[in-house]
């Protein structure tokens, strides 16, 4: 009728489902470490952001950069964070069960996981 749990995403499995050349690692104090590497006027510029993660909805992790150095140049900003932000869905949960919450640990994301009705088998 209910069933709740806990599951862990490693930060090696984080930075498998961001895109090609961002990796995600622990950044202490609740939050994540997202590097990333960009093209700007022909120059490569790698930054490293402090992001926050949050629940969006009950399949979806969304990963947001608190803040981005622009360094003054016009849309720096705008495009570390289409390398840095993202969000994702947690697929193959079984019927009913859905997040519940999200902690940030020195292991991985720690993904609190609750619900009705679940269906564990077929």
């Amino acid at each position: 009728a209910r069933a709740t749990g806990t599951a862990v995403v490693s930060y090696a499995d984080l930075t498998a489902a961001a895109e090609d050349g961002v990796t995600v690692a622990y950044g202490g104090d609740g939050k994540v470490k997202v590097t990333g590497t960009v093209e700007i006027l022909g120059r490569s510029i790698s930054r490293s952001v402090l992001s926050t993660v949050t629940r969006v909805d009950g399949h979806t992790i969304k990963v947001r950069a608190d803040e981005v150095p622009g360094e003054g140049i016009p849309g720096v900003e705008q495009l570390v964070r289409t390398r840095t932000d993202f969000e994702r869905d947690i697929d193959g949960l079984p019927k009913g069960l859905g997040l519940r919450k999200i902690q940030v640990t020195e292991s991985g994301l720690e993904i609190g996981l609750n619900g009705s009705d679940v269906s564990l088998t077929g």
